[in-house]
């Protein structure tokens, strides 16, 4: 089973339909997304294509879980947000994988891999 967590750079290049995002996303039985992830992405996206792709990730996948930051993470993943350059969004998304023990799909393997380590599998963007 093929457990996969998007961070937004992730879903940022899938509303740029990048291929290698797209064929990943369709290979995994579960593609989780952290919610400060997906708000932090959120507040990128201008462009009515990238806004419609965006919607179909988050409202049509099924294979899609958005999960919520609990109060009993929200410090943890503080911490790792202070190592990781302050990217909260990012943070959120490494706690998943962590937790989940899923890949990471990223733009900040490099940085990901410094801070933390490879986790289940950080795959670069």
């Amino acid at each position: 089973m093929i457990k996969l967590v998007l961070d937004a750079s992730a879903v940022l290049a899938y509303t740029q339909r990048k291929h290698r995002v797209l064929e990943l996303i369709g290979e995994a039985d579960e593609v989780i997304l952290a919610g400060l992830a997906l708000a932090e992405v959120r507040s990128e996206l201008v462009y009515s294509e990238e806004l419609f792709l965006f919607d179909l990730l988050i409202y049509r996948l099924p294979t899609l879980t958005v999960t919520p930051l609990a109060a009993e993470d929200a410090v943890g993943v503080g911490r790792l947000g202070a190592m990781l350059e302050n990217r909260l969004g990012l943070a959120a998304s490494v706690f998943e994988a962590h937790r989940q023990e899923a890949l990471l799909l990223t733009a900040h393997g490099k940085l990901v891999r410094k801070a933390i380590g490879e986790l289940s599998g950080v795959l670069d963007l």
